[in-house]
């Protein structure tokens, strides 16, 4: 499980880039207030490592870096 603290040991810049994909940045550096990067950021590695799992339940055994996938939000948000 990943919690807030394991998150506020580590380094977000290594994290967002290992975890996002470069069509990503730009959102996650426009948020000013470093908590909010950090939840900007948990948010994208839970929703990709759904997104894994799914895949890999599918028997599709070719693994799928995080960084691949790219979340965009629509109208609704």
């Amino acid at each position: 499980v990943l919690t807030k603290e394991h998150l506020k040991k580590g380094d977000l810049d290594r994290g967002s880039r290992i975890a996002l994909h470069s069509e990503e940045m730009p959102e996650l550096l426009a948020i000013s207030d470093a908590n909010r990067q950090w939840q900007q950021l948990a948010s994208r590695v839970v929703v990709k490592e759904a997104i894994r799992d799914w895949y890999a339940k599918q028997g599709d055994a070719t693994p799928i870096h995080p960084a691949m996938l790219r979340i965009r939000h629509d109208e609704s948000g």
